[in-house]
C-alpha cells in the first residue's frame, strides 16, 4: 500500500518545526517496518487542529479521493483534529472512498477496523482541547490583571516595551487630545474624521504599520479613541474571547466583566474629561425610528444652544432659525405649526444676556477667598494622605522582602517543604505586585503639580467659570443642562449643578 504522512503543530513559532521534523521521521520508520510505500508528498502544516480550514488536511483528501494513496498515517487523532464534528467528517470521507486511517498511539487502525471507538477517541481530544483553551486563558487572564499589556497593537498615541505602555513622542498624544477637544465643541465622528484626513494626519493603521493601512480617517476609528479608557491611564483589556474552540468567530464581554488595571500607565487624557465624554455620547445619541432602544451614534452639533433648548409646552428640542435672524423656534412648532405647539422664538443674543446675568448673581454669592483658603487645605490634606501611603507601602515592601529571606532559611532548614514554600513565596510576590501597582499610581499623581500650582490653577478656572465669557459648545456642556423655554421673557435655566457648593466642589476636583 502506499502511505501518505500527515504531520501538523499548533503554531508556526520555531520551537515546534523540529516537532514536524520529529513526527515525520516516526512515520517513516513505521511505514518501513509495515512493507508499505511512502508516497512522495508530505502533508505538514502549523495550524490549530480546531480550525477546519486548513490548506493541508484539504489538499490530503483532495488527494485521497483522487486515489493517490490507500492509507494515511498520523500520529494521532488530535494531528487532524481536536474538533469531533470535523473529525469524524474525515473518517466518514476516508471510509467512503476506501482510503484507511492509523494513528501511531494504536488509538485508530482501520486496517483492523476501529471505526467504532473513532468518535469516543475524537470527542476525548475535542474535550483535551477545550481544557488546555481554559487553562491558556486562565494565564493570560493572570497577566492581564498584573497590569501587562498584551495586545497586539496599542492603542493611537502609545507604544509598548516589555508589555507596558508609553506615550509616543511624536504628534499622536496630541491628536488624541484635539480629538477629544472637538467633541466637547460639538462636533460629530465624522466630521472629526473628515478633520483628520484633511489636515493629513496619520490615521491609526498607518501608525499600527498594518499592511493594508490607509491615510483614511473613519467615524469608527474617532469612536473607539473617544471611548477608550486606557487614555486615562488605566489599563482595560479582556473585552472579547472565542465562543469555543471550534467556532473562532469572536464575541464581546461585558463591560462588566472587562479586566481593568488602574494607574499602569500614564495617561494622555484625564478622567474627569473621559468620562464628561463620555456622557457627550450618551446625550447626544437619539433612539433609531424602529427601535427605541438602539441609538444612532452621536452627531454633529453645529450651533452652541442645539439640543439644549426645550419647549416647556411640549417638551421637544428647538431648531436653529438661519443666519439672518439668529435665533431658535420651538421644533415641533416647526415642523406641524400652531396645531402642534404654539410659536415660541428666542435669539442667541438673548440666550447669552440671560445666562450672563443668572451667572453673574451665582458669582455675587461666592466668598471667592474662603474659597480658595479651603481648596488649598484639601489640596494639602489630599498630599498628606498620599505621602503617609506611600511610606507606608515602601515600609510594607521592605517587610515582605525579609519574609522571603526568612522563607528561604525555613527551606534550608527543611521546616518548609518545596512545595510549601513555592507557594508562599507566589502569594508574598503577588502581594508585591499589587503594592507596586498601587505605589506607582501614588507617586505619578503627586509628581503632576505641586499645591501652588493647583491653587493658581483653581482661582483662574473659577475667575474664567464666573466671567463665562467662552461661548464654545464645550464650555456649555460644562455648565448647562438643559434650557427650558416658555416664551422670549421665561427662560428657566438648569445647570449641570444642583448648588454653588456643589458647582465649586466639582472645580475643586477638576484641578485634581
Amino acid at each position: 500500500m502506499i502511505a501518505a504522512i500527515y504531520s501538523r503543530v499548533s503554531t508556526t513559532k520555531e520551537e515546534q518545526k523540529d516537532s514536524l521534523c520529529n513526527q515525520e521521521e516516526i512515520i517513516r520508520d513505521v511505514i518501513k517496518r509495515k512493507g508499505w510505500e511512502p508516497y512522495h508528498y508530505v502533508y505538514k502544516e502549523s495550524k490549530s487542529g480546531t480550525k477546519a480550514n486548513r490548506t493541508e488536511i484539504s489538499k490530503l483528501l483532495s488527494d485521497a479521493k483522487s486515489g493517490k494513496f490507500q492509507v494515511i498515517i498520523a500520529k494521532e487523532l488530535s494531528r487532524l483534529a481536536r474538533n469531533q464534528e470535523f473529525a469524524m467528517n474525515i473518517i466518514k470521507q476516508l471510509k467512503v472512498i476506501g482510503v484507511h486511517l492509523v494513528t501511531l498511539d494504536g488509538a485508530i487502525d482501520t486496517t483492523k477496523d476501529s471505526s467504532d471507538v473513532t468518535g469516543l477517541f475524537s470527542w476525548l481530544y475535542e474535550f483535551e482541547s477545550a481544557k488546555m483553551s481554559q487553562r491558556i486563558k486562565k494565564v493570560i487572564v493572570q497577566k492581564y490583571k498584573s497590569g501587562k499589556f498584551l495586545g497586539s497593537v496599542p492603542p493611537y498615541g502609545y507604544f509598548v516595551r516589555d508589555n507596558k505602555l508609553f506615550i509616543r513622542d511624536d504628534e499622536t498624544p496630541e491628536v488624541i487630545r484635539h480629538i477629544f477637544r472637538l467633541f466637547q465643541e460639538g462636533k460629530g465622528f465624522d466630521k472629526i474624521a473628515r478633520t483628520m484626513y484633511d489636515k493629513s494626519i496619520p490615521s491609526p493603521s498607518q501608525v499600527a504599520g498594518k499592511k493594508n493601512a490607509t491615510p483614511i480617517w473613519h467615524g469608527s476609528s474617532v469612536r473607539s479613541i473617544l471611548e477608550n479608557r486606557n487614555y486615562t491611564g488605566d489599563l482595560v483589556q479582556g473585552k472579547e474571547t472565542n465562543y469555543d474552540i471550534t467556532i473562532m468567530k469572536r464575541k464581546a464581554i461585558p463591560p462588566s466583566e472587562h479586566i481593568v488595571v488602574e494607574n499602569t500607565h500614564e495617561a494622555i487624557i484625564n478622567k474627569d474629561e473621559f468620562y464628561f465624554v463620555q456622557n457627550l455620547i450618551k446625550k447626544r445619541r437619539k433612539p433609531t425610528q424602529n427601535n427605541a432602544l438602539v441609538s444612532t451614534k452621536p452627531h454633529e452639533i453645529i450651533h452652541p444652544f442645539t439640543e439644549l433648548l426645550v419647549c416647556g409646552e411640549c417638551g421637544k428640542h428647538f431648531h436653529y432659525k438661519g443666519k439672518k435672524s439668529n435665533e431658535y423656534i420651538c421644533g415641533l412648532y416647526n415642523k406641524l405649526g400652531r396645531k402642534a405647539c404654539s410659536p415660541k422664538a428666542i435669539s442667541e443674543n438673548d440666550l447669552k444676556e440671560v445666562i450672563k446675568k443668572d451667572l453673574q448673581a451665582f458669582s455675587d454669592l461666592v466668598d471667592r477667598e474662603k474659597l480658595y483658603a479651603v481648596f488649598n487645605v484639601k489640596q494639602r490634606e489630599r498630599e498628606k494622605k498620599v505621602k503617609t501611603r506611600i511610606n507606608g507601602i515602601k515600609q510594607k515592601l521592605n517587610e515582605i522582602e525579609k519574609k522571603k529571606i526568612l522563607a528561604m532559611d525555613r527551606l534550608l532548614e527543611k521546616v518548609f517543604t518545596e512545595a510549601q514554600f513555592k507557594q508562599y513565596i507566589e502569594s508574598l510576590d503577588s502581594e508585591i505586585l499589587s503594592l507596586h501597582q498601587e505605589l506607582m499610581g501614588l507617586e505619578n499623581a503627586s509628581q503632576q503639580q505641586s499645591s501652588d500650582l493647583k491653587l493658581d490653577k483653581m482661582k483662574k478656572m473659577v475667575d474664567d467659570a464666573l466671567a463665562f465669557n467662552d461661548w464654545s459648545r464645550a464650555t456649555l456642556n460644562r455648565f448647562v443642562d438643559k434650557i427650558v423655554v416658555n416664551d422670549s421673557e421665561h427662560v428657566e435655566i438648569h445647570y449641570s449643578f444642583s448648588s454653588t457648593q456643589t458647582r465649586l466642589n466639582d472645580l475643586m476636583d477638576l484641578t485634581n
